[in-house]
């Protein structure tokens, strides 16, 4: 059972749960921070004209939350002023010795070569902080530490690894790399605090998923900061890592395809294997004016649901943005409607076998595994498949497929293998965000908690206990909120019943991987 005691918050934030929490968090900031010589905060004076139509509905929530919990505690909105400095997410880059590491298997044996010059014996077990350290501060080093150098001696700065992770030796323009022409198959379907959402079907039919984030820049991007390349190295690495768990997965379907046996099958020493994981198909760096496509389709998007970001038309013309090209793995689970829960439960395990994969590839929590961070696609596959441990399994999908996205809170060991001495691993450190604990309004915020209760908030070490409280999350959703068609039938009932169980008994094991290797029913 997990202790939900949220007596100790002194100032509770009520956010809005899902993936709204980042800007109804950012609103929140802005609106308790207060401009030097005035009673006006950040809020107040900040410029609407280039704002998308539901900014003002998005602020106007989040303020009428802190009225409403203010008022339930007898309070004013002024005492749920933040006494510290907002500062961000700052990811970091540690290196752990052979003792540190336990046995476990990397899908690219390649990783450490790729971060030469970003790990380096020199520096010990020291933690290298990769970020600003404040929101507000314009004040920033790319230039990682000064004993890091690439083969050749160079100083290899963040900027470097980005480019040698897109395979470029220079950013490209933004409308070389991607025409107006080439665009024209291309619609805006999402947005988050740091950029936007495209889904664009490319000159080979494959729909794939745009994410655009503006980076490096003295502009501020609905309200923020914009990331620097050192703030975006852990998400595209472990982006890539994780996509890269999904290679043999297709050759062993084909296996079963064809009607071959498990004794038949010869994994070829593949230790992990998933393709539950987010499939990145690129991942390009672009500078310059914002494509005119894609202003029109930001427009389009305002003018028909209605955007809570700033327009894109108003970044200078030598921006530089990241734009990583995703495979289109459907709908969240919040919004998905399913038939039954037999469907939710079919998903369940898949996400569970997942992560256990990433558990043993890489160390790999989630850390960040809300509802808005699992897609569902239908499929026509019947089964699943994962190796892990060397071990096939197949799990019936039920006519669903899962994927799990969005790293940036996430936490990896890379580099594990035989014969390397060292490890680099990339985390978030929460533990610089305090605001994150004090939100309250959901489970999702009591599972931010429990993490660092369970983790002495030390953010860079490996307890892949967190993962088992995501699953508990997802269960719970999947019980209390999920949308269903067929509720009254007799299996509906029985899968809720078997999700119940799993809830009640899932949080009894420190693992995924030890979740599915020894639960009777998975």
């Amino acid at each position: 059972m997990v202790d939900l005691n949220t007596s100790d918050i002194k100032n509770p934030i009520v956010l809005q749960p899902g993936k709204k929490w980042e800007r109804s968090l950012s609103i929140y900031r802005r609106m308790t921070t207060m401009v030097d010589g005035t009673n006006q905060s950040i809020l107040d004076i900040e410029p609407l004209e280039h704002k998308g139509r539901n900014y003002r509905l998005s602020v106007k929530s989040t303020i009428e939350m802190q009225e409403i919990n203010a008022s339930f505690n007898n309070e004013s909105i002024k005492n749920h002023r933040p006494s510290f400095v907002s500062k961000p997410i700052r990811p970091s880059i540690q290196l752990l010795r052979e003792s540190s590491a336990s046995r476990l298997s990397i899908c690219s044996s390649a990783i450490l070569e790729d971060l030469e010059g970003f790990l380096s014996e020199d520096c010990d077990d020291t933690i290298i902080e990769l970020s600003k350290l404040s929101i507000g501060d314009s004040e920033h080093e790319t230039t990682i530490r000064e004993h890091f150098h690439d083969s050749s001696g160079r100083l290899c700065t963040a900027r470097d690894y980005v480019l040698r992770r897109c395979n470029q030796t220079d950013a490209i323009l933004f409308d070389e790399c991607y025409p107006d022409t080439a665009l024209k198959n291309c619609r805006k379907i999402g947005e988050g605090v740091y950029g936007e959402v495209y889904l664009w079907r490319a000159a080979d039919g494959r729909a794939r998923v745009l994410k655009v984030i503006p980076i490096a820049g003295d502009t501020k991007v609905n309200g923020e900061a914009q990331k620097d390349y050192d703030q975006i190295i852990s998400e595209i690495v472990i982006a890539m890592e994780l996509s890269a768990l999904r290679a043999p997965i297709q050759d062993i379907e084909n296996h079963f395809n064809e009607g071959k046996s498990f004794e038949n099958l010869d994994l070829h020493s593949i230790d992990n294997a998933t393709d539950v994981f987010n499939e990145v198909l690129a991942v390009r760096l672009v500078y310059g004016a914002y494509p005119s496509r894609l202003l029109d389709l930001w427009e389009l998007y305002d003018e028909c649901k209605g955007s809570e970001n700033d327009n894109p038309a108003v970044l200078p013309a030598r921006q530089h943005y990241l734009v990583l090209e995703l495979a289109n793995a459907g709908q969240d689970l919040e919004s998905y409607q399913f038939n039954n829960a037999e469907q939710a439960y079919a998903l369940f395990k898949q996400v569970a076998f997942g992560l256990a994969i990433a558990e043993e590839a890489c160390q790999f929590e989630h850390r960040d595994l809300h509802w808005g961070n699992v897609l569902i696609a239908p499929t026509d596959n019947q089964f699943a498949t994962f190796v892990l441990r060397g071990r096939t399994y197949r799990v019936r999908t039920c006519g669903v497929k899962a994927t799990i996205i969005d790293y940036s809170l996430s936490r990896a060991t890379l580099g594990l293998a035989d014969d390397v001495r060292s490890s680099g691993t990339l985390f978030t450190n929460l533990g610089d965000d305090e605001s994150l604990f004090d939100a309250v309004g959901d489970y999702q915020f009591d599972v931010y908690r429990l993490m660092r209760d369970r983790l002495g908030n030390v953010w860079h070490n490996f307890e892949p206990y967190t993962n088992i409280l995501w699953l508990h999350y997802t269960a719970d959703k999947m019980i209390t909120s999920l949308r269903y068609t067929r509720t009254n039938t007799k299996i509906h009932k029985h899968y809720i019943a078997k999700l119940k169980q799993v809830k009640n008994k899932i949080l009894e094991y420190g693992s995924c991987t030890q979740y599915v290797l020894t639960d009777s029913d998975i």
